[in-house]
């Protein structure tokens, strides 16, 4: 249950600032800019948490770089999510979908069981996510709301995350692999070379527009910057650890998932949007149901 603690509390202050970041975001540059920020704090934080001891060698180098690839369409999938949509559709969309597709992985290629709860779970999360396309009522009559591009971020949002939890869940149970520190640090080294290598394109090597660009960017953006990054990759670790003890990503999501969500109505409040309260109230519902 600490370990959970931890998820929710990462959890939330991580959203609340990217949340901030991504809608203040004006360019391409300020998103490669945001993932070389988030990488180079994190690899400074994973060395720090290994004891400045890493170890690697091709099975963690190669788990590394599919996580490291993942971990930067998850930043770009994410910030592009949250300026489309408001943070508790963004979420119950996103949650509903990561469900039906944990179960679809858990049991494809981890091999674990999905029951009569599980099926359940879906069908009031799938029934949450239909009432937010039914927000508003004028002159008594309910409208349908569908945001197309909203719903294609979410699913590319989904599928990125899901893959990640896959990932981490086969690297926590790999035996030739080293410690998750080592794992994280060579993830986030190869987010900083990826991010380096796609600014010099973006700018053609005009390092003197790469100078005014870094100069231009806030100091709020450096901080929000560095908040959601420190939350993530705690968030990232305590989610290695849970794995290690034993449980599977079909308990640890709808755990995570509920969590997630509670956190999601206190950004929201935070941000003075007007949370869903509805089909907030039926995914943590939803998401509970995998306690019994």
């Amino acid at each position: 249950m600490f370990y959970y603690g931890l998820v929710f509390l990462f959890g939330f202050f991580g959203k609340y600032c990217q949340v901030k970041f991504g809608r203040s975001v004006k360019s391409v540059f300020d998103l490669l800019l945001y993932v070389l920020i988030t990488g180079s704090i994190a690899s400074v934080f994973f060395f720090i948490m290994s004891g400045f001891n890493i170890k690697t060698n091709i099975p963690t180098t190669i788990y590394s770089v599919i996580y490291a690839a993942i971990v930067v369409l998850v930043h770009f999938s994410s910030l592009l999510l949250y300026r489309e949509l408001d943070v508790s559709s963004a979420t119950v969309l996103s949650s509903t979908l990561t469900l039906v597709m944990t179960f679809v992985a858990g049991v494809l290629f981890l091999k674990e069981s999905v029951g009569t709860f599980d099926i359940l779970r879906c069908a009031i999360m799938i029934m949450a996510s239909v009432l937010l396309h039914f927000p508003q009522s004028k002159n008594n009559k309910t409208g349908l709301h569908i945001n197309i591009k909203g719903l294609f971020l979410v699913l590319v949002y989904t599928m990125i995350s899901v893959s990640a939890s896959v990932v981490a869940n086969l690297y926590s149970k790999d035996e030739r692999v080293f410690d998750s520190n080592s794992f994280f640090f060579l993830t986030n080294v190869f987010v900083v070379i990826f991010m380096l290598a796609a600014i010099v394109i973006v700018t053609k090597g005009n390092f003197s527009l790469i100078a005014h660009e870094l100069k231009a960017f806030s100091a709020k953006g450096y901080i929000l910057t560095s908040v959601s990054t420190v939350s993530s990759n705690l968030g990232s670790l305590v989610q290695i650890l849970i794995f290690a003890s034993g449980d599977g990503i079909t308990l640890y999501t709808p755990i995570a998932g509920a969590l997630g969500l509670i956190s999601t109505g206190l950004v929201a409040v935070l941000l003075k949007e007007r949370p869903k309260i509805i089909p907030l109230l039926l995914a943590c519902a939803s998401l509970f149901i995998g306690l019994l």
